[in-house]
């Protein structure tokens, strides 16, 4: 199980925070390296003891699955949703029992996977008596953004011009009380949401280096700027 969970880490630590910063081609066969290992491997199951005192085993599994989904989509242009439901149903597991996971990833991953109802029961699991959302300060922004996002698309609606204003607020209030820190792969993955499922991006790398156009106080570091773009 240690070897899955640090394939789960190299993905997230490593690789995808490279790709914010012009490494996508660099980067690419590192990515399917890592993909092709982790699929002739035994997926961690969610109840096998886990590796790390602070992770859990349900953590674990869910790690595994939503970074495998985002490295499918980064490493070859596919959009992740088989991988991203399972790892929405150790999400659900998870919440459904005594050690629940970070409610900023685990709406994430719902959303990912098209679970919506999935956010809302989890949002109601944190609510006051009042009905207040009763999440960290830090996550605020990006969970309430991902509950109206839940709850427009599960009405019908479109990934259309109000998700996308309403995200980059919730994306910007996000960085102002969060940074981005250790979340590279939790932004990577909304920007997917956001702009490649919607159609304004077309690729991934051309969706990740969208972050410095929505938080420009982030500075693009000069050499992953392509030659055609500088």
């Amino acid at each position: 199980m240690l070897a899955r969970a640090r394939a789960a880490n190299t993905l997230s630590w490593d690789l995808i925070p490279g790709i914010f910063v012009g490494l996508h081609d660099e980067l690419l066969a590192p990515i399917r390296r890592i993909l092709a290992w982790m699929e002739g491997y035994e997926p961690p199951s969610g109840t096998e003891p886990s590796p790390f005192p602070s992770y859990s085993s349900r953590e674990v599994a869910v790690k595994w699955w939503w970074l495998m989904g985002l490295g499918r989509w980064i490493g070859c242009g596919e959009d992740g949703v088989r991988e991203f439901r399972r790892a929405a149903d150790h999400v659900h597991e998870q919440w459904q029992g005594d050690e629940p996971g970070p409610i900023a990833t685990a709406v994430l991953i719902a959303i990912a996977a098209g679970r919506y109802q999935l956010v809302e029961w989890i949002c109601q699991q944190c609510l006051s008596e009042m009905g207040r959302l009763m999440v960290w300060d830090d996550d605020r922004p990006i969970v309430e953004f991902a509950r109206w996002m839940a709850r427009h698309l599960e009405a019908g609606g479109a990934r259309d011009a109000r998700v996308v204003a309403r995200f980059e607020a919730a994306l910007r209030a996000w960085y102002e009380v969060q940074g981005v820190g250790t979340s590279w792969a939790s932004v990577a993955l909304w920007l997917k949401e956001i702009y490649w499922e919607s159609g304004v991006t077309k690729t991934p790398e051309e969706t990740l280096l969208r972050l410095y156009e929505v938080l420009p106080q982030i500075v693009k570091p000069d050499f992953s700027k392509r030659p055609e773009t500088a």
